[in-house]
């Protein structure tokens, strides 16, 4: 993996930190919900939070606006990156053909901000064994070239 610092390799108990993240991450949350894993139980909170859960454990949460479009998502603990909580702020939403999906994004703590400049949505989705386990490779017929 690349980092600042160039190439290292990461130890067991990094990679398995960081591949067991992988399922709260916000866009594995946005498939995970699209494909309405049974797994995850979601709670309305005051004002406009969704608090989402698996197996009765906490792992992420959700602002949205009046509208119900997205406006911060954060974890509060399980994030190998840092220690705490980490959240994103979303901008307004931007029509990507067909799609509606925020401009751009920031986190909580000002380190990273990215806009979205194309956004692709595929026909096809991609078989279930490529999310089976994010710590071993997909096969080979399902590897990017």
């Amino acid at each position: 993996m690349r980092q600042p610092e160039g190439l290292r390799q990461y130890s067991a108990k990094e990679h398995s930190d960081i591949t067991g993240f992988w399922k709260q991450d916000v866009y594995t949350m946005f498939r995970r919900m699209a494909v309405g894993d049974q797994a995850l139980t979601y709670r309305f909170t005051a004002p406009n939070r969704i608090d989402v859960s698996e197996r009765g454990k906490a792992i992420g949460w959700w602002d949205i606006d009046r509208g119900g479009m997205l406006l911060r998502w954060g974890v509060d603990k399980g994030n190998p990156y840092v220690t705490g909580s980490l959240s994103y702020i979303y901008g307004p939403y931007k029509k990507f053909g067909d799609i509606s999906f925020p401009a751009w994004g920031a986190s909580s703590d000002g380190l990273y901000r990215f806009e979205y400049l194309e956004f692709l949505v595929s026909p096809e989705t991609l078989p279930e064994a490529v999310f089976h386990d994010p710590g071993t490779p997909p096969p080979a017929e399902l590897r990017l070239r």
